[in-house]
């Protein structure tokens, strides 16, 4: 760990310190911190006939998450992760932290943040916790989802929000600093059977080029199973300007769990990846033609699913020339994942 990030987690401690003891007068909690780590056995198959593997096989921590979420008036909140398990390179010492901001709600329908946040693009599978998805799309490999930046949230009755973000861009794979991501979303949340979470983009990645982006995740319930379908629609304003065709890069986004007992859970995941010939987009590259499949097997021995064993398999297939997933590969996945709390105040 270095200086610069051994400084601010004694920073960090102090502000967490100093609020152990701050409740007011209706108990309201003031500080949570909350640990989450995923260790995996993971054997990558690679090419079958060939002999080659993705180099990435063995015993691994997959993610060790520290959490901090606290209160420091009745409208002034903040919200901390750091991934512990990721290397911070010199001088980036934001390099492993998720987010890290500061949110004013001057009232229940509005909410500004501003500081690390994790970018708002509507599909399940990018929203999803990295502890609970065993095998990304390709998109999603190239994606920097958590920027610096700022948004406006507004607030619809219970169950529905509205929010406007500026970040720096997604396509920032150079960490270059000087291009942005402008972002819209509306989450739908509550009881019901169908659950959405849209968002419209724009990511910059050149000067004054841009990517156009939407993505349209959808969950639905019904009791002890649920599914979900994404669809994200990328292409860069040029590539239309030349071709006059929109829709020649997409990815789309399967899932269902079936929760058959209280304690083990069967879960299915799938994945296509396309681009024929838009060069400038920064997520799913030239010739990607890719699909996922696999599943598993999920058991919680703790009636609170504090702790999690997994078994999961995957397969790989199509044509991914330049990507990071090997095409026509199998691999395996075995593992567990724990969540505590540590501080709950």
């Amino acid at each position: 760990m270095g200086k610069r990030t051994r400084i601010l987690w004694l920073i960090a401690l102090s502000l967490a310190a100093g609020h152990l003891s701050a409740t007011d007068d209706e108990g309201m909690q003031h500080l949570r911190i909350s640990t989450e780590m995923r260790t995996d056995y993971r054997n990558d198959l690679g090419y079958p006939g060939t002999g080659v593997t993705t180099g990435d096989n063995g015993l691994r921590v997959n993610n060790l998450f520290l959490r901090i979420d606290g209160r420091i008036d009745d409208h002034v909140t903040y919200a901390f992760r750091q991934r512990l398990n990721r290397m911070n390179p010199d001088p980036s010492v934001m390099a492993s932290i998720d987010w890290a901001q500061l949110i004013w709600s001057p009232n229940e329908r509005w909410s500004f943040a501003a500081g690390k946040q994790v970018m708002e693009v509507g599909s399940m599978e990018y929203d999803a916790n990295p502890n609970d998805v065993f095998r990304y799309s390709e998109w999603i490999q190239q994606a920097q989802a958590y920027q610096l930046g700022a948004s406006v949230t507004r607030r619809f009755g219970t169950d529905d929000e509205v929010i406007f973000q500026i970040t720096q861009s997604l396509c920032d794979n150079e960490a270059l600093h000087r291009y942005f991501s402008y972002n819209a979303s509306w989450r739908h949340t509550g009881t019901g059977v169908w659950r959405p979470y849209y968002s419209v983009n724009l990511h910059q990645y050149a000067p004054r080029s841009f990517m156009a982006m939407t993505a349209l995740g959808n969950r639905f319930y019904f009791g002890r199973y649920w599914f979900c379908l994404d669809w994200v629609q990328r292409s860069t304003l040029h590539y239309i300007r030349t071709t006059g065709r929109p829709a020649e890069d997409f990815t789309i986004i399967g899932c269902a769990d079936w929760r058959v007992t209280d304690h083990v859970t069967l879960t299915i995941e799938g994945s296509y990846d396309h681009n024929v010939d838009d060069a400038a987009d920064c997520l799913a590259f030239v010739g990607t033609r890719l699909g996922v499949v696999g599943g598993g097997i999920l058991w919680y021995p703790a009636a609170d699913k504090r702790y999690r064993f997994h078994a999961t398999f995957n397969h790989t297939f199509g044509e991914n020339p330049s990507g990071t997933l090997p095409a026509d590969a199998w691999g395996v996945n075995i593992g567990l994942t724990w969540r505590l709390n540590l501080i709950n105040n």
